[in-house]
């Protein structure tokens, strides 16, 4: 088992096929992470799998396969980091953070919803393209907000209760 840190994305990584593999036994073992990764990259050479985690959006993931990987499967686990854990060894040292110090991450993690920018948008749709060009809008972007995002109301419960986990984790 190899790991080490990158600012690379996983693409870039992938983007190197399947030789990548090669040079793991040979580079050199990095200390255990002192904070959660934010994806990760899993290969089974033998069930020719490559298993990939990442808690941002993985741009050119959905070009699978890459160059290089034609006959291999791609598992991609979204940002479900257990996924990627249960093909790790047991012992593979993932980072304990206390808890308050995870509670405070989720916390800041939580911001207001984006503002509903439909009507600026329908309004650029109804906008005379300059001349000579066609007008071009994402029809993606005249979508809604999805019905699970929560409301301000429902941030607010959430942090009020973050806020008594924390107290609580403090004391504790």
């Amino acid at each position: 088992m190899r790991a080490w840190g990158s600012a690379w994305e996983p693409i870039d990584h992938l983007a190197c096929g399947p030789a990548l593999i090669d040079l793991l036994p040979t580079s050199p073992a990095t200390p255990a992470p002192t904070d959660m990764p934010y994806g990760g990259v899993h290969f089974d050479p033998r069930a020719r799998t490559v298993s990939l985690w990442a808690v941002r959006t993985v741009t050119g993931v959905h070009d699978w396969p890459l160059p290089g990987w034609d006959d291999w499967n791609l598992d991609f686990h979204g940002d479900d980091h257990t996924r990627q854990a249960a093909v790790l060894p047991a012992d593979f040292p993932f980072p304990h953070l206390p808890l308050a110090t995870a509670l405070r991450r989720l916390g800041t993690g939580l911001g207001t919803p984006p503002p509903d920018l439909t009507p600026l948008l329908a309004r650029a749709t109804d906008a005379p393209a300059p001349a000579g060009t066609t007008p071009v809008l994402n029809p993606a972007a005249l979508t809604a907000p999805e019905p699970a995002d929560p409301t301000p109301a429902e941030l607010a419960r959430l942090r009020t209760a973050l806020d008594a986990l924390l107290a609580g984790a403090e004391v504790g």
